[in-house]
């Protein structure tokens, strides 16, 4: 079988050391730079405007952790060439429509509009320790996540929060899409408490960074995707895990 590339998008605030622990299992991992967002550009026109950046030329998956696992869907549905290439969407700790936005984030939304970069700065610090004793992450994650809210773009992550907050997907069914879609959410996710019944498969154990607690489960539900089309996502000498 045939190795496929696997995109990994992150999430908010963070870059590809989010899958510092996915990546060395997988066959082929790619993890794209997000490009700036023009303006008061939706979520749909902007996963549009990137999937015209990813290499369409062969077949893929796509890992897309909370925010990357909306751009991923979006570009799924909007972008032909995208989708027409994606033999699968793995979305973790994300949300697949607009009633997963609860009125809270929205409202943080709205404030973030005026603080100074400073305090956003602080405020993403601050944040990205919550998650060393609610996920039991290690010391070297933990550092991952504390640089990535040190050297984000703020300009980018202010665009990406008011884009969510005002994300206009409707609830959908599997006919509205041709990817495989599946989506995986960790039960303790307070970042992102998932509706009932909206993912399709919910880890107990898990909270948002399913990423680096459960990188070994995510490397197979990839090569289960893989395994569906006739291609293989683990790398070789990972096959056993």
């Amino acid at each position: 079988m045939d190795s496929l590339r696997v995109i990994c998008l992150p999430g908010l605030g963070a870059d590809c050391r989010l899958f510092q622990d996915v990546s060395p299992l997988l066959a082929d991992p790619v993890c794209p730079e997000w490009i700036p967002a023009r303006g008061k550009e939706t979520l749909g026109e902007y996963s549009v405007a990137f999937a015209e950046r990813v290499d369409l030329s062969e077949p893929f998956l796509v890992f897309g952790m909370s925010f990357g696992g909306m751009v991923a869907l979006e570009a799924a549905m909007r972008h032909e060439g995208f989708a027409r290439q994606c033999r699968g969407i793995l979305s973790v700790a994300s949300c697949r429509d607009k009633t997963a936005i609860d009125n809270a984030f929205k409202k943080r939304a709205q404030l973030l509009a005026y603080l100074p970069d400073s305090l956003l700065r602080l405020g993403l610090v601050t944040f990205s320790e919550r998650f060393s004793p609610h996920d039991l992450l290690e010391n070297r994650q933990r550092m991952f996540l504390r640089a990535m809210a040190n050297e984000c773009d703020l300009t980018f992550f202010r665009w990406a929060v008011q884009a969510c907050a005002n994300w206009d997907r409707l609830p959908w069914d599997g006919d509205q899409i041709d990817v495989p879609y599946w989506q995986v959410h960790g039960k303790n996710d307070d970042v992102i408490p998932i509706p009932v019944g909206h993912a399709d498969e919910t880890w107990e154990d898990g909270g948002h960074l399913l990423n680096y607690t459960h990188p070994e489960q995510i490397a197979q539900a990839l090569e289960r995707m893989a395994g569906a089309v006739g291609g293989r996502a683990i790398a070789l000498d990972r096959v056993n895990i």
